[in-house]
């Protein structure tokens, strides 16, 4: 079950990353704004006037996993890290099916020549740079939860009311073991020795 919540931390940061990372590519290649307008219609990008309703959706799912992560390192249960390599395959998977499944449905059929798209390599290879800073973000956000919720579960200090007077003992010499006050003749006063013969 924690793996499942760690993946709704990851998987939206990963999914941000890699749409960022193909919007950057189709702005380096097609820079005019009115041609890459035509080319992502034709390419099957209507779908981006969904994006901010996804975003509200992901944004929440990873409120919820953040909050999740706090409420268990409260209780001292500190949950599993995220792997580099799914979280760099995460982006460059998305965006490879994200260009497939986009022509299939604009094409209605089986684009063979996606890969051989001029966005498509800039596009995958943006996705590293944008897959590392998802990994970054994710491990910062789960160590901020995490510190959170160890800070809320710390006990607040009690100062006793009343402390005890410590009085250090006298350092003594190493002379061996000590006599009787009475035995070194130096008292003073004391009571009269009492005779055992009768």
């Amino acid at each position: 079950m924690q793996r499942l919540w760690l993946w709704a931390l990851t998987l939206p940061l990963a999914v941000a990353g890699s749409e960022v990372a193909h919007s950057v590519a189709y702005r380096l290649v097609i820079p005019g704004a009115a041609q890459r307008g035509e080319v992502l219609k034709e390419t099957g990008h209507d779908y981006f006037s969904y994006v901010p309703l996804a975003a509200g959706f992901a944004g929440a799912l990873l409120v919820l996993a953040l909050a999740r992560r706090v409420v268990l390192a409260r209780r001292g249960v500190l949950g599993p890290r995220p792997s580099a390599a799914w979280v760099a395959a995460v982006p460059v998977l998305t965006f490879f099916l994200q260009e497939h499944l986009e022509r299939l449905i604009s094409e209605g059929a089986i684009p063979w020549g996606a890969a051989l798209e001029p966005t498509f390599l800039p596009g995958l290879l943006l996705q590293l740079p944008m897959a590392l800073l998802a990994y970054a973000l994710v491990r910062m956000l789960l160590r901020g939860a995490e510190a959170l919720g160890l800070a809320l579960a710390k006990p607040e200090p009690q100062v006793p009311l009343l402390r005890p007077l410590l009085i250090p003992a006298p350092a003594e010499a190493d002379a061996g073991p000590r006599k009787p006050v009475l035995a070194l003749r130096c008292a003073g006063r004391a009571p009269p020795r009492l005779s055992l013969a009768r």
